[in-house]
């Protein structure tokens, strides 16, 4: 079994694989293509992708590959500046709770030569991808809203990276087909979306979105906020620290002794999260500011906490060092 190379992918790195299931080879056959699927690589462990869940974060260590010629990295040649990265990568968050649309998909085929734009608000795996470099100033093909995955890989815009599979061990085996917190996490926010939608009775997909509607319809403020906070998605960093005590925990630290290279690997993806929740932050205080509504001032206070959180385990980490 093999895994997604981490030590050599970069965030915007487009991920193109195969598997064995039957859609898989139903869409190879189809477009002509070795590979079926797209995604993309976001940070160090984690990539953003659209199928039958919609769009959702996953853990590059729980994706496993029965052979090493079944994903393919791709990597601007042309390296752009760390903004545009970062624009890339944010887009497809911005995106995560979108549903997946087999129609819109299956559209490609008359589509994609064509400048039809989107007919609905929804994504699939490489409109998603095409999409976020549109957005970033760097399309990768005529038609970002109807296009294959081997679209994306049939452009000199892009070169592959080698390697980008390697060898699991047994170990790593096991974690990748144990219970996945994201898992949970996709289907809290899948069942959050789909409560907002039947209450307010709009096509709202994902975040912004919900934004966008009680900037609208600020009097859904009560029954949206509640939602939230029935669903459990303000409680999701708990199943972190539970799971992973030792970076938040002395002693828990001391106990499991990390070496340097994880101690390493945490800061920085700490230092990442830190710098992305603070401009959540910074929206959605600026928000209540505005418009001083529970679901704002709730979603603020959430960002504030998943800051402090990665500041803990930053500290942990250079004290440890100290």
């Amino acid at each position: 079994m093999y895994l997604l190379n981490d030590a050599l992918l970069r965030p915007g790195d487009i991920v193109l694989t195969a598997q064995d299931a039957k859609v898989s080879k139903a869409i190879r056959r189809l477009t002509g293509s070795s590979f079926s699927h797209a995604m993309l690589y976001v940070d160090e462990g984690s990539v953003i992708h659209s199928d039958q869940q919609g769009v959702h974060s996953q853990n590059t260590q729980r994706v496993l590959f029965e052979a090493p010629d079944l994903a393919i990295a791709l990597r601007l040649v042309k390296q752009p500046d760390r903004e545009t990265i970062q624009n890339i990568c944010d887009y497809a968050r911005a995106a995560i709770g979108t549903q997946y649309s087999v129609p819109e998909a299956i559209a490609s085929r008359s589509r994609r030569r064509s400048d039809s734009g989107a007919r609905a608000n929804r994504q699939f795996c490489s409109r998603l991808v095409a999409e976020a470099y549109s957005y970033a100033g760097h399309p990768l093909v005529s038609n970002a809203s109807y296009c294959y995955p081997t679209d994306l890989h049939n452009v000199d815009l892009v070169a592959h990276v080698p390697n980008c599979l390697r060898k699991a061990n047994k170990i790593e085996i096991e974690f990748a087909k144990s219970p996945s917190p994201i898992q949970v996490q996709t289907r809290v926010t899948n069942t959050l979306l789909e409560s907002l939608r039947s209450i307010s009775g709009e096509d709202i997909q994902n975040e912004e979105q919900v934004v966008a509607c009680l900037l609208r319809r600020p009097e859904l403020d009560s029954s949206f906020t509640a939602r939230l906070e029935e669903s459990g998605y303000l409680d999701l960093w708990r199943m972190d620290v539970k799971a992973n005590p030792w970076r938040y925990s002395d002693a828990e630290f001391l106990a499991a002794a990390p070496p340097i290279e994880i101690r390493l690997r945490e800061v920085k993806s700490a230092q990442e999260s830190i710098d992305r929740f603070r401009g959540m932050l910074h929206n959605y205080q600026q928000l209540h500011s505005k418009l001083p509504l529970r679901y704002f001032e709730a979603s603020a206070a959430l960002y504030k906490q998943l800051i402090e959180l990665h500041r803990m385990r930053i500290s942990l980490m250079q004290r440890a060092d100290a």
